[in-house]
């Protein structure tokens, strides 16, 4: 039996092209695969100190899985609490904390640059004594409030004089952060608080009413946003870049796994009740409080300005002096998230 010679030809040129497409293969992964690990690289072995606004609670599980995923990656991540985000964007700016999570007022008063979200949504509520039934009755009554000039008490007057009280009708006492002003309530030395968390549960379970919710009242409005100095953001966009990341893979872990956020607020929070926990669980995924996409965008941060601007509680400013988008769209590019 002879061989055809053009089948015997067309045979080894099919080898060989079948050979140059695998090198070729193989030469595109080893690109993609080096590069990878660069940007791994770029980042592993890096120091990072974090500030969150709040003391241990378990509505910022989410901000503690942040950190676990930059810490799988390498970025030696150093912890610290400040009750109430005036006191963290202080850290930051007395050269303790290199990023931290506030509000944006308090993000630009302090001369910051938000990159990322914390909290993308706003998720307090207003919860009073029980003898109080309406917005009305908060007249001559006293409300406990965060840290002069925090974005909370903003929030509190524009509802107010939404729902017709003025906020020269009710009393105004600076308590401070989010428990304190829960324990506050409790102890009976003021008459209303904006909370969250498992704060807000532990009142509600306790019969406290809640009046009202901003997500009722001021839908839209973002919560705390991860800042930095720009000199910091300048000099360290690679890590600016892995928080971005790290806001997105756990939007998607507190989507996905439930069982795993609940671990880590009883890990977390100390004495965490998980009826509470789980109870909070539900309340965040039915606000669809941590979105796939990372909500971040300019129309969402410009709608949180205007609403402080209009309010008086921040100055005029253009949008690029006190908030950059580059971290969170290079982020959303490298995960494949539109």
């Amino acid at each position: 039996m002879h061989e055809n010679p053009n089948l015997s030809r067309r045979a080894t040129s099919f080898a060989r092209h079948c050979l140059a497409s695998a090198l070729l293969l193989v030469l595109v992964l080893s690109i993609f695969s080096v590069a990878g690990c660069r940007r791994s690289a770029n980042v592993k072995g890096k120091t990072l100190r974090v500030v969150f606004s709040a003391a241990p609670d378990a509505i910022d599980t989410f901000g503690y899985r942040m950190v676990d995923i930059l810490r799988e990656q390498g970025i030696d991540v150093k912890v610290t609490l400040a009750d109430g985000g005036s006191k963290a964007v202080q850290a930051i700016l007395a050269g303790q904390a290199d990023i931290g999570a506030s509000q944006l007022d308090d993000v630009i008063n302090g001369g910051l640059v938000a990159f990322a979200l914390s909290r993308p949504k706003n998720t307090y509520a207003m919860v009073v004594q029980k003898n109080i039934k309406t917005m009305a009755d908060l007249k001559g009554k006293v409300i406990g409030e965060a840290d002069p000039g925090s974005a909370v008490n903003v929030i509190s007057d524009a509802v107010m004089e939404k729902n017709g009280l003025p906020a020269s009708q009710v009393k105004h006492v600076s308590i401070g952060g989010n428990g304190a002003r829960a324990a506050a309530l409790v102890a009976g030395k003021v008459d209303a608080i904006w909370t969250y968390g498992s704060n807000y549960l532990k009142l509600r379970a306790a019969g406290f009413p809640t009046l009202t919710t901003v997500p009722k009242e001021l839908p839209g409005i973002h919560d705390d946003m991860w800042c930095a100095k720009k000199e910091w953001l300048d000099k360290n966009g690679d890590l600016a870049v892995a928080v971005a990341k790290a806001q997105l893979q756990a939007a998607k872990w507190f989507r996905e796994k439930p069982e795993e956020w609940l671990k880590l607020a009883a890990e977390k929070v100390d004495g965490l009740d998980q009826n509470v926990a789980k109870e909070l669980y539900t309340v965040l995924k039915d606000m669809d409080a941590y979105p796939l996409n990372g909500l971040m965008t300019a129309d969402t941060v410009m709608d949180t300005f205007n609403f402080l601007s209009k309010a008086g509680a921040v100055p005029n400013k253009p949008m690029d002096s006190w908030a950059t988008l580059k971290y969170m769209d290079q982020a959303r590019k490298e995960l494949g998230i539109k």
